[in-house]
């Protein structure tokens, strides 16, 4: 079942393209990954999902329904989406249970059954211990899956990521990116991750859509991405790489180190 689906997004920010034409499809229990350079329009795209910001042309689909277009629009609030913003928006009064606990006051009622779902999520995430503290009693790392366990209290029907491990250090980050999938599994959750880091979101992600230029210029399982790149972007994405001139006659790439085969083009 496709749970969000965009269709031919645009949008542009001061006379500059910031999205052309983006399309793509995020099933149900994926793990969707988009990844590009800064100011590729990941968040834009995000935030067109979540109902945040209006795409001049194009359409928005969650759940098989429409919720932007031309002549429809669902407000954010009725379009059962979570976000994790890349600044996490966690609130500096309240300690780890009370953010869990308001979030759930409205799919529970009993006072018992929120309190013990609060301790299941922050246990989820592996901070139960942590439950009366705020977020500045905290590590950068707690505080990422607080975030996140507020998100999944809402039981979304999708889940959006804005760079979430951006400000933890390497080591953390590679085993918070790790954790994050195995918490979001576990509860059968529907995600797209967006971040600039494409090797990470290659190690955790059921699928890997890169952006450039406003579109989305391959999308696959991260391991055909890497292995078989259609355009420099997506090369550079998945990890280092290493370019070399060559010229294409005859369904090959004629190099200086060799002559390789092409699965397309002309010649040039």
């Amino acid at each position: 079942m496709i749970v969000c689906e965009l269709r031919d997004c645009a949008k542009r920010y001061d006379g500059r393209d910031v999205l052309r034409g983006a399309a793509l499809q995020v099933e149900q229990g994926e793990l969707f990954g988009i990844a590009g350079r800064s100011g590729a329009g990941k968040t834009t795209l995000l935030r067109i999902v979540a109902g945040l910001e209006k795409a001049d042309s194009g359409e928005a689909h969650l759940g098989g329904q429409i919720a932007a277009s031309a002549s429809r629009w669902l407000a954010p609030e009725r379009r059962g989406v979570a976000m994790v913003f890349q600044t996490l928006g966690l609130w500096p009064h309240l300690t780890a249970f009370e953010h869990l606990d308001l979030v759930l006051r409205r799919r529970f009622r009993n006072r018992g059954e929120r309190e013990a779902e609060a301790v299941r999520l922050l246990n989820l995430v592996e901070i139960g211990e942590l439950a009366g503290r705020a977020p500045g009693q905290m590590s950068g790392g707690e505080r990422q899956r607080l975030a996140l366990a507020r998100a999944l209290a809402c039981r979304a029907k999708l889940l959006l990521l804005d760079e979430p491990f951006a400000h933890l250090d390497a080591p953390l980050r590679e085993a918070m990116a790790t954790r994050t999938r195995e918490w979001l599994a576990a509860e059968g959750a529907t995600a797209i991750l967006v971040s600039h880091d494409g090797p990470l979101l290659a190690s955790i992600c059921d699928r890997l859509a890169i952006l450039d230029g406003g579109r989305i210029a391959q999308c696959g399982p991260p391991s055909a991405v890497y292995g078989a790149p259609l355009c420099v972007a997506a090369a550079l994405a998945c990890g280092p790489a290493f370019f070399v001139e060559g010229e294409a006659r005859q369904g090959l790439a004629r190099t200086a180190v060799g002559d390789f085969p092409l699965r397309d083009g002309g010649a040039g």
